[in-house]
């Protein structure tokens, strides 16, 4: 009986034997992965940004001056007394550019002026139609650049004292069949204006005064109505209209408001009797001009209401 354990003892090798796991290659043995690290679907991003552009300061130009590429929203604030914000655009085609600049329409209490320059002129709007935001649209035939630059009007400052700024292309914001004669600077040089007509201008320097002669349509009574399109719809100017009788001395009528006070396109009417010639002087208020101080003026003329 010994002896058949011994043989039994002795032949518990000859059998098949389980693998070992730490041998087997088809098993994996390494650690388990580290799951300490941070989340990154839960992990803090920050607030979302709240425009496509916004400002790097310093940024006052000339040297901190911005590009921007058109279409996209521009923000920033006035954090500092003086603290000016410029940007750089240029057009990607020829026709009207717009410049719309946001403040208190997002309810914000600032008071931004615009500054835009480009091709050796420059307009400074204070505020829009209606509004203290500032718009201004202008026509561009060559790709130049144009600097824009806001400031605070009031020199007020502070985190909450935000502005939004978006240079876009645009279509014409008014519409016109004929276009001011140059040189029509004088009483002498004034271009005729056939009545019933729009006609395209633009006071292009501070020296620049527009004339326009015009003849009354009949023998009878007529009104004559006078219509510009000019500050509401983006431009610089503030105009100015001035009617003059056939000697181009004596005053009839001068005009720089619209049907509302806060209008600034020059709008009226006077009664004229009989077949006369007529002039009119078309100047910005402020004495400024440049290619951002265009309008469009619509003369027509209807019989006199009994």
């Amino acid at each position: 009986m010994a002896l058949l354990l011994v043989l039994l003892g002795a032949c518990n090798g000859c059998g098949p034997q389980l693998p070992n796991p730490t041998e087997d290659p088809r098993v994996d043995t390494s650690p388990p992965p580290d799951d300490s690290g941070p989340d990154t679907e839960t992990a803090e991003t920050g607030p979302p940004p709240r425009c496509d552009r916004e400002e790097t300061e310093p940024n006052s130009p000339p040297d901190g001056t911005e590009e921007l590429d058109l279409e996209l929203w521009a923000c920033g604030e006035f954090l500092t007394y003086i603290d000016y914000d410029s940007f750089r655009v240029t057009p990607t085609q020829p026709g009207w550019l717009k410049i719309q600049v946001d403040a208190a329409s997002r309810g914000s209490p600032a008071n931004p002026q615009l500054i835009v320059s480009g091709g050796g002129e420059s307009a400074e709007l204070l505020d829009g139609y209606l509004t203290t935001d500032p718009l201004l649209v202008f026509p561009v035939d060559t790709l130049e650049p144009y600097t824009l630059t806001l400031g605070e009007t009031n020199f007020l400052y502070g985190e909450d004292y935000s502005w939004f700024m978006l240079a876009s292309l645009s279509k014409e914001p008014v519409e016109w069949d004929a276009e001011e004669a140059e040189p029509n600077n004088g009483f002498a040089s004034a271009a005729p204006f056939t009545l019933g007509h729009t006609v395209l201008g633009a006071v292009s320097s501070a020296s620049d005064l527009d004339w326009y002669k015009l003849t009354t349509a009949s023998e009878g009574e007529q009104t004559l109505t006078f219509t510009v399109n000019a500050f509401k719809e983006g431009s610089a100017a503030n105009l100015v209209l001035v009617l003059y009788a056939s000697d181009g001395a004596t005053v009839l009528r001068e005009e720089t408001t619209g049907p509302i006070a806060y209008d600034r396109d020059p709008y009226f009417t006077t009664k004229i009797t009989g077949v006369q010639d007529l002039y009119l002087l078309a100047r910005t208020e402020d004495g400024r001009g440049s290619r951002f101080h265009w309008y469009t003026l619509t003369i027509e003329s209807s019989a006199a209401a009994e």
